[in-house]
């Protein structure tokens, strides 16, 4: 029994090990061509592309494959992704609050908001891209407590109708986009929507997350009226390797402009931290988690947020 015990945890401890060697390889500065890098990821120790059915510190169940260092391998080896993320959701999101996934993926994110939310609550969960629909549809099903997630296979944008996705623009898994310097990537036809299409003046929105590998300013200049409507709260991925440096200084202009507060997080996404004002694009790393917040989600926000920098946070869940 002892052997076995040890014997897990020298795996668990060696898949962490070669999660972290992923990790360099998809590293920008990697002397190699993204489908050089995918080709040394699949013929590294452990590499599996089979599904693997997971349980994750939330109680939930997942279907998740081991590719790069994309969430699907991080699911795997430690049951969550993004505790900064979960994080401001746990604040935002109450029983009965409605929460808008932009860049969906497998599903992790929206299966999180759906226990927050409780029954009476709303997922709007957006995914373009048909394979990793497919799995978000797959997730989904394997939990019952996820009927209050409503999915759509539709990109966000500015504008409706017919679009492209660039495929595998970093070999993380997921990392999909619609902006036109990927164009010489393989490419799927999808269809593009707006914020303000799908979500009717009736529908509330409490928390939006996005996180759409450059799409984001786009997507908040399609949904101007849901945002002005009812001031959600934002979590917005910035990309500065990728995403024009003009969209993001005109995104967070936007936002400021409609009276906004933003935020980063003050240490890495994977964990929980304190949060921290910003102004411009020159105070985010290349890779940042862009917040923005009204008075009314910064109410209760500080003394929590300082308690859980310091402590170790059971979660609700």
């Amino acid at each position: 029994m002892k052997m076995n015990r040890a014997f897990s945890k020298l795996k668990l401890l060696l898949e962490r090990i070669i999660y972290r060697i992923n990790g360099i390889i998809v590293y920008p500065s990697f002397p190699l061509s993204n489908k050089g890098k995918i080709t040394l990821l699949k013929i590294m120790p452990g590499h599996r592309s089979d599904p693997a059915l997971i349980l994750t510190l939330y109680g939930f169940k997942m279907n998740v494959d081991k590719v790069g260092e994309g969430i699907e391998s991080h699911l795997r080896l430690f049951g969550t992704y993004e505790k900064g993320t979960l994080q401001i959701m746990r604040f935002i999101l109450k029983e009965g609050s409605a929460f808008l996934d932009g860049g969906a993926n497998i599903g992790f994110m929206s299966l999180y908001a759906s226990k927050l939310v409780g029954p009476q609550g709303k997922v709007f969960a957006f995914e373009p891209y048909p394979e990793t629909y497919n799995k978000l549809l797959e997730n989904l099903g394997l939990n019952t407590h996820s009927d209050n997630v409503q999915t759509f296979q539709l990109a966000l944008s500015n504008e409706a109708g017919p679009g492209v996705i660039y495929e595998h623009i970093t070999p993380s898994a997921g990392s999909n986009s619609m902006l036109a310097s990927f164009a010489d990537h393989d490419s799927t036809e999808i269809t593009q929507t707006t914020l303000d299409e799908i979500v009717g003046p009736d529908e509330n929105v409490d928390l939006i997350k996005l996180d759409i590998e450059g799409f984001e300013y786009k997507a908040v200049l399609g949904g101007l009226k849901v945002i002005e409507r009812h001031r959600p709260a934002l979590i917005i991925e910035v990309n500065q390797e990728i995403s024009p440096h003009e969209e993001i200084d005109a995104l967070m202009t936007l936002l400021q402009t409609l009276g906004y507060e933003l935020f980063k997080p003050t240490f890495h996404m994977h964990k929980e931290s304190k949060i921290e004002r910003v102004h411009s694009r020159s105070q985010l790393s290349e890779f940042n988690k862009l917040y923005a917040f009204m008075d009314k989600h910064l109410a209760s926000m500080p003394r929590q947020l300082q308690i859980l920098a310091r402590s170790t946070v059971n979660h609700m869940l």
